[in-house]
């Protein structure tokens, strides 16, 4: 959830970049045939589901970086308790 908070804090019309990407974005849908009174509400889905799915991404590589630090921090744990059964026997 951060990080669609953190990407959505991009988007606004003062965003010269987002302005530019917008503009773009509504010049091809307007060759696509979209009616100019959409053009704005079609824009906004697609830069709402662009946002989607790079909050999905990075949500992900959060999750993979936590898995890979809990892998490391339970490895010594489990080479402990192999070494500690062989000695049992």
């Amino acid at each position: 959830m951060h990080a669609r908070i953190n990407l959505l804090s991009n988007i606004n019309e003062m965003n010269e970049v987002f302005y530019r990407f917008k503009s773009g974005l509504a010049q091809t849908l307007l060759q696509k045939q979209v009616p100019m009174n959409m053009l704005d509400e079609k824009s906004y889905a697609i830069i709402d589901r662009m946002v989607d799915h790079q909050a999905t991404m990075l949500a992900y590589n959060d999750l993979y970086i936590f898995l890979g630090l809990l892998f490391v921090a339970i490895t010594p744990l489990v080479l402990l308790l192999k070494a500690s059964s062989d000695r049992d026997r």
